[in-house]
C-alpha cells in the first residue's frame, strides 16, 4: 500500500513541478515582451526630434538665385539702344488749319505748320529762317541731334494763351525717335508778333 501511495505523491508532485514550470515560462515570456515593447518605445521616443527637425527644415532649391532665368544668354547692355520700333511713322498728324482759338490767325497758324514740316523733313535751313535772328536759332538747333525723326499728334487750342511780352504759347505734343529711342514729346510753342517781319517763333520749351 505504502509504493502506490509513493506513486501517487510522485505523480501530483510531477504534475504540480510541470504546472509551476509552465506558470515561469508565460511570467518570463511576458516579462520580456513588455522588456521589448519598451525599447521599441524608447528607440521612437529617441527618433522623434530628429524627424521633427527634418520635416520642419528649409528644402534646398534645385537651382541657386544667382544661377541666370537662361544660362548662356547674357544681360542686355543698357548702352546699346532698343531696335527701332517699326511701327514709328514719322510726319504731321494735325489739322492746322482745323484749330479753333481766336488767339491764333491765318498767319500763324501758317508758321507753325511750316515749324511741323521743317522738322519732320529735318530742315535745319527752313527751321532756323522761323526766327527773328540766327543766334536764337541756333540755340534750339539741338533738336535734329540723334537723327530725330518727329510725329506731331496733337496741338492743344484750348491751351493756347498770350502771356505779359505779348508771345503767343501753343502747346504741341507727339512722338519722337531719336538714337533708337522713342520717347514722346511736349514743347511749349512761342510765337511772338516783330515789327517788321509778322510773327516770328522765338522759343521752344
Amino acid at each position: 500500500m505504502i509504493r502506490p501511495k509513493m506513486r501517487a505523491l510522485k505523480a501530483v508532485a510531477v504534475r504540480v513541478g510541470v504546472g509551476v514550470g509552465v506558470g515561469v515560462a508565460v511570467r518570463a515570456a511576458a516579462v520580456m515582451t513588455a522588456a521589448m515593447l519598451l525599447v521599441c518605445w524608447l528607440s521612437a521616443c529617441s527618433r522623434q526630434p530628429a524627424d521633427k527637425q527634418t520635416a520642419g527644415a528649409t528644402i534646398p532649391a534645385a537651382y541657386p538665385a544667382s544661377v541666370p532665368a537662361m544660362a548662356g544668354r547674357s544681360a542686355p547692355d543698357p548702352a546699346v539702344p532698343d531696335p527701332e520700333p517699326s511701327s514709328f511713322v514719322e510726319g504731321i498728324c494735325v489739322d492746322v488749319q482745323a484749330l479753333n482759338n481766336p488767339l491764333m490767325d491765318q498767319e500763324m497758324k501758317a508758321l507753325l505748320h511750316q515749324l511741323m514740316k521743317a522738322v519732320v523733313d529735318r530742315d535745319q535751313g527752313a527751321f532756323a529762317r522761323l526766327f527773328p535772328d540766327s543766334s536764337t536759332a541756333e540755340y534750339y538747333a539741338d533738336e535734329f541731334t540723334g537723327s530725330a525723326r518727329f510725329r506731331f499728334e496733337q496741338v492743344d487750342s484750348g491751351g493756347i494763351e498770350r502771356d505779359d511780352e505779348g508771345r503767343t504759347r501753343i502747346p504741341v505734343q507727339g512722338e519722337v525717335l531719336r538714337d533708337g529711342h522713342m520717347d514722346d514729346f511736349f514743347w511749349l510753342v512761342y510765337f511772338k508778333k516783330t515789327v517788321p517781319g509778322g510773327w516770328k517763333l522765338v522759343a521752344l520749351d
